[in-house]
């Protein structure tokens, strides 16, 4: 279980506890989420600005950083890879300027962002095929 609240770890034992990383640690840990062989890793060379930008909108939280690499990776699947590190900086620090009434916490609005832009009208057609492939096999 990953938590920030301590009252749901009632086994102390075996938590642990892990803090917000430092920015180069970040930077790092969205790198390897982006995939080292993937052509978005070169694109993220240029892109700096925005992987620096990505990972503080992220709070520097190890679990948030990894769902944005993730959700870069699986962007550039359908766009051009150094676009996506602008699109997703973007997505990212406007979740953290918009008003959040029902105080949902940045991971699953991050979470929530990163699924919808992969299901919009245009490629839901294919996320419907790859499922069906899934159920067949």
């Amino acid at each position: 279980v990953t938590t920030r609240n301590r009252s749901l770890c009632n086994v102390q034992r075996n938590a642990v506890e892990v803090g917000l990383m430092e920015e180069s640690e970040a930077m790092e840990l969205l790198m390897v989420e982006t995939g080292h062989d993937h052509e978005l890793y070169k694109a993220a060379i240029g892109s700096l600005k925005e992987a620096k930008q990505i990972v503080s909108a992220c709070k520097f939280h190890p679990l948030i950083v990894m769902t944005a690499g993730r959700w870069l990776r699986t962007n550039a699947e359908f766009s051009d890879p150094a676009s996506c590190f602008k699109d997703i900086a973007r997505s990212i620090t406007n979740l953290n300027i918009t008003e959040n009434k029902k105080k949902t916490p940045l991971l699953f609005r991050v979470l929530d962002q990163s699924f919808s832009s992969i299901l919009n009208e245009d490629r839901l057609p294919l996320v419907q095929s790859c499922l069906a492939v899934l159920l067949v096999v």
